[in-house]
């Protein structure tokens, strides 16, 4: 079971939290844990912890999602931020050649080495 939307519902009644929840569940989500009450702020708020699965259908309202637009032109110019840190030991060494696993590093990872060796896969 791999949640892959999470959202949280708040009211400021157990009767309103009742009708937003329904209208979640309507929409494809499932309570997620017990809901609580938080009274930090401006009185007593009721939350509900919700989850889906899978695709989810919203209603149609202005201002529902935000939106985007994509670029006319491609950019003049790029930033291109070299990392060289001491992450796990990572940026110095020889490297290890580790098999193809959920252990071997991601192919756009480059191993720095130190005395101008070659490192393996790198």
């Amino acid at each position: 079971m791999a949640f892959k939307h999470y959202d949280v519902v708040r009211a400021a009644s157990p009767s309103d939290l009742a009708k937003r929840i329904t209208q979640k569940l309507k929409e494809g989500w499932q309570p997620y844990g017990s809901a609580l009450i938080s009274t930090a702020g401006y009185g007593a708020e009721f939350i509900q912890p919700v989850v889906s699965e899978g695709s989810i259908s919203s209603p149609e309202e202005p201002g529902n999602r935000p939106t985007t637009s994509a670029p006319s032109v491609a950019p003049e110019y790029y930033y291109v931020i070299a990392l060289a840190g001491q992450s796990n030991g990572m940026s110095y060494g020889e490297g290890l050649p580790l098999p193809d696993t959920f252990d071997s590093p991601d192919p756009r990872i480059k191993q720095l080495a130190r005395r101008s060796t070659v490192t393996p896969g790198g």
